[in-house]
């Protein structure tokens, strides 16, 4: 099992440290507490990214402007 901080989170996704934040925050990315610090389990983000791609994949959009909508 790996567990990650923020930052190596982040940085192992190759995106910024708000964005993960702010996946948090706003879509409910999994996460614990451990002494006043935030933990990600590795298998959990992964699933949970999973969730949101069926999420939006099955939600896509049939008008004709070919743009998929995002993921509230």
């Amino acid at each position: 099992m790996q567990i990650l901080t923020e930052k190596e989170l982040s940085e192992k996704l190759g995106i910024s440290y708000w964005t993960v934040r702010s996946w948090r925050l706003q879509l409910g990315l999994p996460h614990f507490r451990t002494a006043g610090r935030i933990f990600y389990r590795w298998s959990s983000v992964i699933n949970w990214m999973d969730d949101q791609e069926r999420k939006i994949s099955g939600k896509a959009d049939t008008s004709d402007s070919g743009i998929l909508p995002v993921a509230q």
